[in-house]
């Protein structure tokens, strides 16, 4: 009797120490969704507070001040993008997202020598390339 007492709260504590990771993934996950969102939203507040940057820009033939900002505009948006794609394991729905907004600057990303440098997590350098070779 006290043998199958035993097994019994064996099984249960197996079946509680599942349950206990299955709710530690479910939470990995959502936290990772919510790092990704939290991300883009600066982003966005970025483009807002930007908006003649957030289209893209091209190179004067003489460097300005203008310019200058837009070059630093992107590599924070470009720094974002990254952050987003290592958080969220490169979900197509954020690839998708992040290659529309690449696209609106691939005039500049043609250019930099920051965009056509392997300085990016490879799976970001990848869609840089995707969308300087489109």
């Amino acid at each position: 009797m006290i043998t199958i007492i035993a097994s019994i709260s064996s099984i249960i504590t197996a079946i509680i120490a599942l349950f206990a990771v299955f709710i530690a993934y479910k939470q990995l996950e959502a936290n990772k969704k919510q790092t990704a969102h939290t991300l883009y939203n600066g982003y966005l507040k970025l483009c807002f507070e930007n908006p003649d940057l957030a289209e893209g820009l091209s190179k004067p033939p003489v460097r300005c001040q203008q310019y200058n900002k837009y070059c630093w505009f992107l590599s924070q948006a470009m720094f974002i993008f990254e952050q987003i794609l290592l958080a969220v394991n490169n979900e197509k729905q954020w690839l998708v997202t992040i290659e529309d907004q690449l696209q609106k600057h691939k005039a500049h990303l043609k250019i930099s020598s920051a965009a056509t440098k392997d300085e990016w997590e490879p799976q970001f350098s990848e869609l840089i390339k995707k969308v300087v070779n489109s």
